[in-house]
């Protein structure tokens, strides 16, 4: 058998072994594509890239995975703090990915500000996205904006504290992921899949997302 219908072969496999809604999500023109030619993002009006607003393959920020092109969000951060009601550990700043989102939804640093720029230099400002969406220097505004002040969303870079909270599913049942028995961002977030608005792992219809985690 020649190697090219052998490799399509192949591909054609793992489509039927994953099926195809596991192939249909795509960041491209959902509001995380940040491109100019995004049909929704769309910050930029130069730079045709889209993932080059968060990774790079190469010169990544330091110790930082994956790949990643951003500076750290420069804080400082209020955390969530409400020792009456849960159980976790809180770390005192966030960490592991939730700090990566919050380069971003900060609103500290400029979404066209990255490590490593392409050829084309650092992306232009699309002045149409930026009454809505940007400020006059390219920070995140409006909806989107979560700030420096977490102290009214949800805990993040928190201990999944089960068993000791009673209101917790055993993490072996979750849905969800948890990073190094933590809670982050992306425990509810799928950054790259926008199915479920805003980028949700889960329809939360009937509270389902919620209930992923707590049993009450």
């Amino acid at each position: 058998m020649k190697r090219p219908l052998l490799i399509a072969l192949v591909a054609l496999g793992w489509v039927a072994l994953l099926g195809a809604g596991a192939l249909s999500a795509s960041i491209v023109n959902s509001k995380h594509d940040l491109s100019a030619g995004s049909l929704n993002g769309g910050i930029t009006s130069s730079e045709s890239q889209v993932c080059i607003f968060c990774h790079t393959p190469h010169s990544a920020t330091a110790n930082t995975p994956p790949l990643w092109n951003r500076s750290k969000g420069a804080g400082p951060y209020q955390m969530y703090s409400n020792p009456g009601s849960i159980q976790g550990q809180i770390a005192a700043a966030p960490d592991g990915g939730s700090e990566l989102c919050l380069s971003c939804h900060d609103g500290t640093i400029a979404l066209n500000s990255v490590v490593n720029e392409s050829a084309t230099g650092t992306p232009t400002l699309n002045d149409a996205r930026t009454p809505s969406h940007l400020t006059a220097d390219g920070k995140l505004t409006g909806y989107a904006l979560i700030g420096t002040d977490l102290r009214n969303d949800h805990p993040v870079s928190i201990t999944y504290a089960y068993p000791d909270d009673p209101g917790l599913n055993n993490p072996a049942t979750l849905s969800l992921p948890l990073y190094n028995n933590k809670v982050q961002c992306s425990s509810c977030h799928s950054v790259h899949d926008p199915a479920n608005t805003p980028f949700l792992r889960l329809n939360n219809t009937g509270s389902a997302l919620c209930l992923a985690c707590h049993n009450k």
